[in-house]
């Protein structure tokens, strides 16, 4: 049996992680309107667990970690830039890149203008391949995963 965990964080970057203003791009943090998913934070979980999909090596081992994800959505909703910050598998970390870049926002705002904005997506997954059986279950009573 394979039971997985994934929980989704989301973070924008302080002022300090901000280019400065002579920089090309800009990635502002004074913005009227942060990015927006359609439906919002809840619609956005249930777009990552809905699309994410284990890599095929997850089959018959437990996996265990984070992978946090930093990006760039730029004046048209579209993920850029995307770079890992932190990973436990490369498989994992390319799978929750492929998600990321699925993902459609509606801009950030900045004095009514579109502008890009640079966040963060964390992934937190628990992944069992093998249930080892309880002894204080009666005989022929499956566990149940915690997740």
């Amino acid at each position: 049996m394979l039971s997985i965990f994934m929980m989704f964080a989301q973070t924008v970057l302080s002022q300090s992680d901000v280019p400065k203003r002579d920089s090309i791009k800009c990635y502002c943090c004074n913005v009227e309107t942060a990015p927006k998913y359609p439906g919002g934070q809840e619609a956005l979980l249930r777009f990552l667990s809905q699309n994410f999909q284990c890599p095929s090596i997850a089959q018959d081992e437990d996996f265990c970690g984070q992978i946090v994800i930093q990006y760039v959505v730029d004046k048209t909703g579209s993920p850029t830039d995307i770079k890992v910050l932190r990973s436990f598998n490369a498989d994992f970390s390319t799978e929750a890149i492929r998600v990321i870049q699925l993902l459609r926002w509606q801009p950030a705002t900045r004095n009514g203008r579109k502008i890009s904005y640079r966040q963060k997506q964390s992934f937190h997954i628990l992944l069992s391949g093998q249930l080892e059986p309880t002894p204080s279950l009666p005989a022929g009573q499956d566990p149940i995963p915690i997740t």
